[in-house]
């Protein structure tokens, strides 16, 4: 079980190959000042099919899942949403939809060695649209894998057709890898791309797991961060401080902000808001969220996953906004889109679901308004026992006071 969270960026001059370094891991949650903000937390989000109304039409993407850590999982770009996921075979697929059409193309397999990747939702693709030719680039990988799989677009814009997928283990060095992650920084020199994994540390380096980074650009390389170098938010290491972190996003003046939860008990989740006012760290809680949602354990280690909260995700395009799943009752979860114009002092929440399990809420990065957020709902038991499907909400009517968020599926 992780304490707690390292995490820092940053950019070296030079020129030279991609190199991966290292990013120590702890038992304290701290962040380092800078464009880019990333977070190591080891935790994942398994989810069914994607399914949308709108408009008197219906579609959906069947037998999907993803991992609640690797991102971006969905990103808006030129009126389309792009996202991956892997399916109920183990095979990880592309996939995008298009909000003038309603329609959602053709899921595209990436990887067809063995047909198989691994049948494991830890294994999903994240996706990153490449700014120089607006081409979809997807990262997938094994649990634990022996490579990260790079697959790119044939076409700008369309994930119909990709070029065949390309091994980077011989560039990483890696021993194993999991959840790849990656984002590019468009405002510097060669608009690096800069990708995050996670790798087991040796038995002579301590063991345990370790964050990872390689930046790939013909105008810079990688570098370590020293613990020193960053800021604490959270002490992990506190009695009942426990936590994971749940997502990261920056205001338009690149501010970060952070949202995670605490287990002050096992079946006492709270969900905390932190946001850097220019001098200092400045944290508030949001919501008691509850109780864990796994309810079995998973048979190869027993575990039931108790610091599974249902989840409290920023939107990535106005940090005042929070989506959080909460427990409202024995086996009842509910989705609530909360404001605050306080930085975090207040809250108010609204309702986005009324009954069932809904829980693990993502905000779409770069979203349109018609489609914010997608969280899950149906039958969850542990990661690789569940039965659900995913719906999405977009922004109210104009002139709608009924509620600050309209409902495109109701579950």
């Amino acid at each position: 079980m992780d304490t707690g969270v390292v995490v820092g960026t940053g950019t070296e001059p030079g020129r030279g190959p991609a190199e991966t370094q290292p990013m120590e891991r702890g038992s304290r949650l701290a962040v380092h000042r800078a464009r880019l903000v990333r977070v190591a937390c080891w935790c994942l989000f398994p989810l069914g099919f994607l399914l949308i109304v709108g408009a008197g039409r219906t579609n959906s993407v069947d037998h999907g899942g993803w991992t609640w850590f690797t991102d971006p999982r969905a990103v808006y770009f030129h009126g389309k949403t792009y996202f991956g996921f892997i399916d109920g075979a183990g095979r990880p697929m592309a996939s995008s939809y298009d909000h003038a059409s309603k329609r959602f193309t053709e899921p595209f397999k990436l990887f067809t060695h063995g047909d198989v990747l691994q049948v494991d939702d830890h294994d999903n693709p994240s996706v990153l649209i490449r700014h120089s030719d607006r081409r979809a680039m997807y990262f997938y990988s094994a649990h634990g894998g022996k490579n990260i799989w790079l697959s790119v677009g044939f076409n700008p814009e369309e994930v119909t057709s990709f070029a065949p997928r390309v091994g980077l283990d011989a560039q990483l060095g890696g021993r194993a890898y999991t959840y790849p992650s990656p984002f590019q920084l468009t405002g510097e020199p060669g608009d690096p791309i800069w990708l995050f994994f996670r790798d087991p540390l040796s038995r002579r380096a301590g063991g345990g797991t370790a964050l990872r980074y390689s930046k790939s650009t013909d105008g810079g390389r990688a570098f370590p961060f020293k613990p020193s170098e960053l800021t604490l938010v959270h002490d992990g290491k506190a009695p009942a401080a426990t936590s994971w972190v749940w997502d990261v996003a920056a205001d338009r003046n690149g501010a970060p902000y952070i949202t995670y939860a605490t287990f002050p008990a096992e079946r006492n989740h709270r969900y905390n808001y932190a946001r850097w006012t220019g001098l200092s760290w400045e944290t508030h809680e949001i919501a008691a969220g509850g109780s864990h949602i796994a309810v079995t354990p998973v048979t190869q280690h027993g575990s039931r996953e108790n610091f599974y909260s249902g989840g409290v995700v920023l939107d990535q395009s106005d940090p005042r906004v929070v989506y959080a799943s909460r427990q409202v009752g024995a086996d009842r979860w509910d989705v609530f889109r909360y404001v605050t114009t306080d930085g975090g002092a207040t809250w108010q929440g609204t309702a986005l679901t009324r009954g069932g399990k809904n829980v693990r809420p993502v905000s779409v990065r770069n979203h349109a308004s018609d489609l914010q957020v997608l969280w899950m709902t149906g039958t969850y038991m542990n990661y690789t026992d569940y039965n659900t499907a995913t719906v999405g909400a977009g922004a109210p009517p104009r002139g709608d006071q009924s509620s600050r968020t309209r409902l495109l599926v109701d579950p």
